[in-house]
């Protein structure tokens, strides 16, 4: 018996055909789907079982999982917690040795694109789009899906965050020694930086293509080399000598340990110091040969729609400190938070060739050129 795919209008030899293909693969086609369409996928969704989603290790996304399951009963959700580093080389790893556990990665997409995507770990994700109202450009601020890769079928973007930060440890360095990037450069602090060692994208490096936007290569190597940081691979042990005053000013810090050290009531000492900013996107894709792509499909729909973008915003809020800055969506029948707004958080998705675009294709230029200077500064150390 043929499973239903979230694909519609075939004949039936070119149906066998697709299904013929690798477990998990969706035939693909642009045909315009109905409610029949959707009820056949929900139909099949429920007969898989399960749905098995790659996300940050956030307590929020842990929390929208159930949000999910109430909504659509039949479904569950394996959720796989996970940092974007860590995860990237562990599902190239297991696809190359033939292992496909995973439907759906959800995460900051900077290594989806510059790791994960052009070592073909996702499927087309067009396909498994299949709701109006998910599929419907004017739902989105913008007017438009935004895509993360130039190729506009494989990890689609639910928000864009602009960000640009340092954090620095009051206890060490006041406010009126420090308040601003400029003074990065300043030789007051020259050893005393402490940056996630920027040798791929996360923290350290994104930051880094922010300041490249806006001041140039010769500040990144200014700050890279001159400076004489401290780098630091691990962003958690990073975070944690910030916190206990072994760093006085600190780039690329781990978010997850900083929440949870503001939610133990502790980090009073700790200041974010905003700068040059970058967007970073945050989206999801279809892993190649996904085990589930009905159930897969369903997730999809939710995750994008208003149901789900609220999820997000609601379960941000419920178990993130304050400030709740990246309580926001794309989409314009999501309410942002006051705090995002404040904050400047929300790109101007009219005009994002200002930003240093990071976790898109287009901002692979920015990545690459921080981590060549990083390499140069390696190489000078090393003599």
């Amino acid at each position: 018996m043929l499973a239903w795919s979230p694909l519609i209008a075939l004949t039936t030899a070119v149906l066998l055909a697709t299904v013929a293909c690798a477990p998990g693969a969706a035939p693909a086609t642009d045909a315009p789907a109905g409610d029949a369409t959707w009820e056949k996928t929900l139909e099949a969704a429920r007969k898989e079982g399960k749905v098995v989603v790659v996300t940050h290790v956030n307590e929020y996304l842990r929390d929208m999982m159930p949000d999910f399951e109430k909504a659509y009963p039949g479904i569950k959700v394996e959720h796989q917690a996970i940092r974007p580093s860590e995860f990237a080389p562990k599902v190239l790893a297991e696809q190359q040795a033939n292992l496909y556990a995973y439907d759906l990665w959800a995460a900051s997409t900077s290594n989806m694109v510059t790791v994960a995507l052009p070592a073909g770990a996702f499927q087309s994700t067009k396909p498994f789009l299949i709701r109006p109202d998910v599929k419907e450009g004017s739902n989105y601020h913008g007017g438009k899906l935004l895509w993360a890769s130039k190729q506009d079928d494989f990890i689609l973007l639910e928000r864009g965050g602009v960000d640009g930060t340092v954090w620095v440890n009051r206890d060490l360095v006041p406010a009126s020694q420090f308040n601003n990037f400029d003074q990065l450069l300043d030789p007051a602090f020259k050893g005393k930086i402490t940056i996630r060692t920027p040798n791929a994208p996360h923290g350290g490096s994104l930051a880094a293509t922010g300041m490249l936007n806006s001041k140039g290569a010769a500040f990144i190597e200014k700050l890279f080399i001159d400076q004489q940081p401290q780098y630091i691979e691990n962003a958690r042990l990073l975070t944690q000598n910030l916190i206990n005053g072994k760093a006085a000013i600190a780039i690329g810090t781990d978010g997850p340990t900083l929440d949870q050290c503001k939610i133990n009531g502790g980090c009073k000492n700790l200041e974010e110091v905003k700068g040059y900013p970058h967007l970073l996107g945050s989206g999801l894709g279809v892993l190649k040969n996904a085990p589930n792509p009905n159930a897969a499909a369903v997730f999809l729909q939710w995750w994008m729609s208003k149901d789900g973008r609220e999820s997000f915003v609601k379960r941000y809020v419920e178990t993130s400190p304050a400030p709740f800055d990246a309580a926001h969506s794309m989409r314009k029948d999501v309410q942002p938070h006051p705090d995002a707004v404040k904050a400047g958080a929300i790109p101007d998705y009219e005009n994002l060739s200002k930003y240093s675009l990071q976790g898109m294709e287009q901002g692979n230029d920015h990545m690459e050129t921080v981590i060549n200077i990083y390499k140069k500064a390696e190489g000078m150390t090393r003599r």
